[in-house]
Parts: C-alpha cells; structure tokens; sequence
C-alpha cells in the first residue's frame, strides 16, 4: 500500500489561518477583560482538595505581560514534597499561540508527575520567577507550615538547559537552591 502524498506548505497554512479564524469565531479569542474574569471564578479553595483553581494572574496589554498559573490543593502538596522538581515550558504544548508551563516531579519509576502549569506570553526568566514565586505562595496558603518547612529544604529543578529556568529558580529557592539535573 503507498503513502498519500504529503499536503503542500500553501494547504497547511491555509488550515492554519482557517483553525484560528474558527477559534476566534466560536470565543476562544476573549479579552483581557475576559481572562481576568474567568481568573476571579476559580480562586483557590483551600479545602476543597481536587478543585483546579487560578492560583495567580497578570495581564498588561501595553508590556505584553500574560500569565496564568492553575493548579489544585492536591497538586500542590503534592509540589511541596519533592525534592527535585521538573520544570519545562514547550511551545510544542500551547494555548491559542501561547506558551505553557509546566511544573512536576519525577518519581522513581521515572513518571512526571504535573503540579501545576502556566500560560504565559514569553518563556522568559522573569516568567518563570513570576509562576514560581506564585506557586510558592500558593502552597503557603494551602499549608502555612510549608514557609518555614522551604526555609529548610533545598532544592533542585530538572529541566533542559534552559538559562531562564534556571536563573529564576536561583532568584526565587536563593541559598537553598542546589542546581540543575540537565535533561
């Protein structure tokens, strides 16, 4: 049995323009307005353990700041135990053209375990900073044990060689922070 013969580059962009012409006619394009609003109808709630909430947003139009980061109760205790945690952010994995992040653990039968992801504009370092600074906060609203608990452990992320991953992880865990597994 042949192949079919592989689209032509003219077709595949064609669908491509088509897709997201489609995406914005059925809302999926929404406004800032718009995301912020659906940030405030998941706030964290702290006991109610499986409930996927909003833990941060920002939005600012004029220095083309977006960024969200969800995660659960559940998920996030789950973040405070490990101790060397996953961090990745893939344009292979995105929202509407947008970035995500994600943030997890890696068990001893080599399973990655999601915490939490972020949706954000760029895969900067100060992106990175931002969803770790407000997934450290998070975890402090779930478990305000948890501060003094991170003052004491330190920490390592696995990741790629990523320098924003790694510079943000030395601004947020500072003298606690190990290093980097390069993957």
């Amino acid at each position: 049995s042949e192949l079919a013969p592989l689209p032509k580059l003219e077709l595949i962009q064609n669908y491509s323009r088509n897709h997201g012409a489609r995406l914005r006619a059925t809302g999926w394009s929404q406004t800032a307005a718009g995301f912020r609003t659906f940030a405030a109808k998941h706030p964290l709630i702290t006991d109610k353990p499986d409930v996927i909430a909003c833990l941060a947003q920002e939005i600012g139009t004029a220095d083309k700041v977006f960024r969200f980061i969800f995660s659960s109760p559940t998920h996030l205790r789950l973040w405070m135990k490990a101790k060397i945690r996953a961090i990745d952010g893939t344009y292979k994995l995105t929202w509407s053209g947008f970035p995500t992040m994600v943030f997890g653990f890696v068990d001893a039968a080599q399973r990655f375990h999601l915490c939490a992801c972020a949706i954000t504009y760029s895969e900067q370092q100060e992106d990175f900073a931002w969803a770790l600074n407000e997934l450290e906060e998070a975890c402090i609203k779930v478990d305000p044990n948890y501060a003094a608990a991170r003052a004491q452990m330190q920490q390592a992320t696995m990741q790629d060689g990523a320098d924003a991953i790694r510079n943000a992880a030395r601004e947020v865990y500072g003298g606690t922070y190990l290093g980097v597994i390069e993957l």
